[in-house]
Parts: C-alpha cells; sequence; structure tokens
C-alpha cells in the first residue's frame, strides 16, 4: 500500500533533487577557493544513491563522486579544482548530480551546478560594482526620460508668477504673414508665464520646439 502510494513521485527524472550552493566559482589568485563544497541533502523518508557527473572531468577532481545519503540527511562531496590556468577564465562546465533509490538503478531525478575559474576575486568584484553603477545610471536616464514626457510638468510656484511647462502638439502654425501653414505639424514646446524663465536648459531646446509667452 505505502509502496503505491509513493510510486507516482518515484517517475524517472522527475524528483527534485536539492543541492546547495547552485553555482561554483573559483578564483586563480586564491588558493582557498580552488576546494569548493556541495551539499547534498535528502528530505525523503528513503535513502538516495547519488553520482557526480561533469562536462570537463579532466579538470576537476571529486571527493567521494559517489555514494548514498541516509532519510532525511545530507552529504558533503569536496570539489577540487586541479588546471588553474588563463585559459580557462570565464569557461562554463557543469556538474550533474544524480539521484536514485537504493532499490533501483535508474535516475530518479537530477540537478545541475555550474562551475566558473576567473581571474581574480578583486577584479571581479569591481566589475560587479561598475556594473551595478551603470543599471544605476540607465535606470535614472530612463526615469528623467518618462518625467519629461508627462503631459505636463509643474514647477513650483515663485514670487511673483506660476509656470507650468507643457508639451503640445501644433496642428496649425502661424506663417510669417500671419496666416495660417497646413502643412506645419511639427511639435512645440511653449513656457506660458510672464516670463520666460533662465532655468530652462539649453538642451530641452530641440529642433522644432519654440518658446513662446502668453
Amino acid at each position: 500500500m505505502q509502496q503505491q502510494k509513493r510510486q507516482p513521485e518515484l517517475v524517472e527524472g522527475n524528483l527534485p533533487v536539492f543541492v546547495f550552493p547552485t553555482e561554483l566559482i573559483f578564483y586563480a589568485d586564491d588558493q582557498s577557493t580552488h576546494k569548493q563544497v556541495l551539499t547534498l541533502y535528502n528530505p525523503y523518508e528513503f535513502a538516495l544513491k547519488f553520482k557526480v557527473l561533469c562536462t570537463t572531468p579532466n579538470k576537476y577532481v571529486v571527493v567521494d563522486a559517489a555514494g548514498a545519503v541516509k532519510p532525511q540527511c545530507c552529504v558533503d562531496i569536496v570539489i577540487r579544482h586541479r588546471d588553474v590556468r588563463a585559459c580557462h577564465y570565464g569557461v562554463i562546465d557543469k556538474f550533474r548530480l544524480q539521484v536514485s533509490e537504493q532499490s533501483q538503478r535508474k535516475a530518479l531525478g537530477r540537478k545541475e551546478v555550474i562551475a566558473t575559474l576567473l581571474p581574480s576575486a578583486k577584479e571581479q568584484q569591481q566589475k560587479e560594482e561598475e556594473e551595478k553603477r551603470i543599471k544605476e545610471h540607465l535606470a535614472e536616464s530612463v526615469f528623467f526620460e518618462q518625467t519629461l514626457c508627462q503631459p505636463a510638468l509643474s514647477h513650483p510656484e515663485m514670487p511673483g508668477e506660476k509656470m507650468s511647462l507643457q508639451c503640445t502638439l501644433k496642428a496649425f502654425d502661424p506663417g510669417p504673414s500671419g496666416g495660417v501653414n497646413s502643412n506645419a505639424a511639427e511639435p512645440s514646446l511653449r513656457m506660458f508665464g510672464q516670463q520666460t524663465p533662465s532655468f530652462i536648459p539649453a538642451w530641452l531646446q530641440l529642433k522644432g520646439f519654440s518658446w513662446g509667452q502668453l
């Protein structure tokens, strides 16, 4: 009865596998990182067999590449990088942990862990900080552009004047003789207020935009 109840989750390849961490990073200039530890957890009520496979087994030494995990226990798997060379920097390798029930040979589940060799932990940290600064700068730029494209941009009330900046699309534009130019359809940026303010930056005076007073 118990076997029939467990059978649905023991379908080949469907059993969740719990491993930590899911990524290994080795740094060439830090020998302490040349040895990493993977922890395989077994939260189930039955024992598991495991096997560790690798896409480039000649670059690594895996201590206890096969073994067993008791129910509701865990096991540490030690992985050493033995080919630390510049030609391997940035290359992504993969480890695959396959688990099966002790009484069966088919793999009930599998989990992949990526491994990367980097030249320096300090350089990687600087690179991540630079990428973070770039993302923050891009986010600020997008926010600023979205703010400018709002239908109305209000400015704090100043002594003697209250102004608002509005972006409008001209349906027509008076020509030199005061007539209507029906071909004009360029956008116009107009300032409504007592005077044209000096705080408006020059880059707002784009081609096709003009200043006007009410």
